[in-house]
């Protein structure tokens, strides 16, 4: 017996792959885009992108199980 059915497994990568693109917009490009040396920070800008990978990535893998 399945734990979750091909559509809520879509619907985790759907939700993932948001959260990527979240990820991406409000901390790795403000950090890029930013002049100001306070605001930008290389830890905070390498740990975003980390996490928007982590996120994209978690998204595929659901995308395949949810389409195999």
């Amino acid at each position: 017996m399945e734990r979750f059915t091909r559509s809520q497994i879509l619907r985790l990568a759907n939700i993932f792959d948001n959260a990527g693109q979240v990820l991406l917009a409000t901390v790795v490009l403000p950090q890029l885009l930013s002049r100001e040396p306070y605001i930008s920070d290389p830890k905070r800008t390498t740990m975003g992108i980390v996490s928007t990978i982590a996120a994209w990535w978690v998204s595929l893998r659901f995308e395949r199980i949810g389409t195999a």
